[in-house]
């Protein structure tokens, strides 16, 4: 059976997860994200997500929903999956996983500049 996009990153953060904290970075300004009002121009926006926060977090098919907190005040964010393009293990020295098809046009931008370079 072949997954789709959306639940081979379901299944890759909720086993992430179960190693430790993880790190997504995200296009803040996509369809259907929540953040906190002052990160929702961030087209780099990095999050921590942990089970050890001992917040909320639901990890569905359509995407993550979990609460955080930012200045001291909780939040609940809301990441669709193809707004997320990059998740880390932050505990290891294994390298990314990286979403390309779901990157910002400003990061494939710049990838195929320093591509270009070589």
């Amino acid at each position: 059976m072949d997954m789709t996009p959306s639940e081979a990153k379901q299944d890759l953060l909720s086993r992430l997860l179960e190693e430790g904290m993880v790190q997504v970075m995200l296009d803040a300004r996509g369809r259907g994200v929540d953040v906190p009002i002052h990160l929702r121009d961030d087209y780099q926006l990095r999050l921590n997500l942990s089970y050890r926060f001992n917040n909320h977090m639901e990890i569905d098919r359509d995407g993550v929903e979990a609460t955080l907190t930012f200045k001291g005040e909780p939040y609940t964010c809301r990441i669709p999956w193809n707004c997320l393009y990059m998740m880390v293990l932050t505990n290891n020295d294994d390298p990314p996983y990286i979403f390309p098809a779901d990157m910002p046009a400003e990061l494939m931008h710049l990838a195929n500049l320093l591509q270009d370079q070589d």
